[in-house]
C-alpha cells in the first residue's frame, strides 16, 4: 500500500455507497464520479465529453460553468490580491472550479474534475482503480502541458500505473482528482488569500499534498497536435476569446502593488524549488501516447 506525505454547486448523491472509506481512499466496488465543468452554450464540447465518459465507463456529472456576464457568486472574494487583475473570463473560470470543489466537499468523496476540452487516455480507468492503494493525498493531476514540472522519484501503484510527488507545477487544471480535504483547503484559501487563475491557485497551494500521474493521462485539446494526438474539439480558448489582459491592466499605485505581489510570488516559487531540489528534479512528464488516437 502506497503512502505519501509531503508539503505542506449543487450537491449530488455520494458516489460511494454501502462502503466504508477513509480520507485519501477509493473503494474498489464503486466508480469514481467525474465532474465536468462546461458552459451551458458549449453543447458540442459537452456531447464529446459525454461520449468520452461512456467509452471509459465513467459517471459524468455536469457542473454548469459560470458565465463572465454573471459573477455574482464571487461577491465574497477579494479579487484584487493576485499578481495582476483578472479578466472576467478568468474570474468565471475560477468560480466554476470553486463550484466543483464545493461538490467534492458535499459528496465527502474524491472526484475527478474535468474541463470540457480535456482529452483522456483509454488507460485512465485502470489508473483510477489503482488509486485505492494511495493514502494521504489531497490532489492528483493527470495532465501534462509541454512544460517541466518539479517532481520526486516515480512510484508504482498496482500494475503499470505510476505517480510521483509533485512539488511545483506551472500550468493545467483540465483534469485532476481532488479529495475532500483538498477541496476544503482550496475553499478556505480562496476566502483567506483571494482568487487567482484557477490552475495557478491550485498549483501554488503549499497546503495541498499533490502528486502527478506518470505517465500523464490527460491533455487539453489545444496542445493535442503538439503531442501528435488527434482531437475532434475546436482549440479556441474561451478565456482568450474574450479579449486580452491589457484592457484590464491596473494603473498608478495599484499597478505597483500588483508588481510587488508578482515579485513576492516569484520569490516563493524559487524558495520552494530550492527546498525540494535535493530530492526532486525538473522534468517533462511523458504522456501516455498509447492511450490516445494518433493525429496522423
Amino acid at each position: 500500500m502506497a503512502t505519501f506525505t509531503g508539503m505542506h454547486g449543487r450537491c449530488a448523491t455520494p458516489i460511494l455507497t454501502d462502503c466504508q472509506h477513509e480520507h485519501g481512499e477509493f473503494c474498489r466496488s464503486a466508480s469514481l464520479k467525474a465532474l465536468l465543468i462546461s458552459l451551458q452554450a458549449a453543447a458540442e464540447r459537452r456531447a464529446f465529453q459525454a461520449a468520452q465518459a461512456r467509452e471509459l465507463g465513467m459517471n459524468l456529472e455536469i457542473v454548469t460553468a459560470v458565465c463572465p456576464a454573471d459573477l455574482s457568486d464571487g461577491h465574497d472574494l477579494d479579487w484584487a490580491r493576485w499578481h495582476r487583475p483578472l479578466m472576467p473570463t478568468e474570474k468565471a473560470c475560477f468560480l466554476s472550479h470553486r463550484a466543483a470543489w464545493r461538490r467534492v466537499v458535499a459528496a465527502d468523496e474524491p472526484c475527478l474534475i474535468l474541463e470540457d476540452d480535456a482529452l483522456l487516455s483509454r488507460h485512465l480507468p485502470e489508473f483510477l482503480e489503482a488509486l485505492s492503494s494511495l493514502r494521504g493525498v489531497d490532489h492528483l493531476t493527470l495532465e501534462v502541458r509541454l512544460r517541466k514540472k518539479l517532481i520526486g522519484p516515480q512510484r508504482t501503484l498496482e500494475g503499470s500505473c505510476g505517480w510521483a510527488p509533485l512539488y511545483q507545477d506551472r500550468t493545467g487544471a483540465a483534469a485532476y482528482v481532488l479529495w475532500p480535504r483538498g477541496a476544503q483547503t482550496l475553499l478556505d484559501q480562496a476566502l483567506r488569500r483571494g482568487p487567482a487563475l484557477a490552475d495557478a491557485f491550485i498549483n501554488d497551494s503549499r497546503a495541498l499534498v499533490s502528486v502527478q500521474a506518470v505517465p500523464a493521462l490527460a491533455i487539453q485539446a489545444d496542445v493535442a497536435l503538439a503531442y501528435g494526438v488527434a482531437s475532434p474539439l475546436m482549440t479556441t480558448s474561451y478565456i482568450q476569446a474574450q479579449g486580452g489582459k491589457k484592457a484590464h491592466a491596473a494603473t498608478g499605485w495599484a499597478a505597483w502593488r500588483y508588481k510587488g505581489r508578482r515579485l513576492s510570488g516569484q520569490l516563493a516559487l524559487a524558495a520552494r524549488f530550492l527546498a525540494h531540489l535535493h530530492h526532486a528534479r525538473r522534468q517533462v512528464v511523458p504522456l501516455d501516447l498509447g492511450g490516445f488516437d494518433s493525429a496522423g
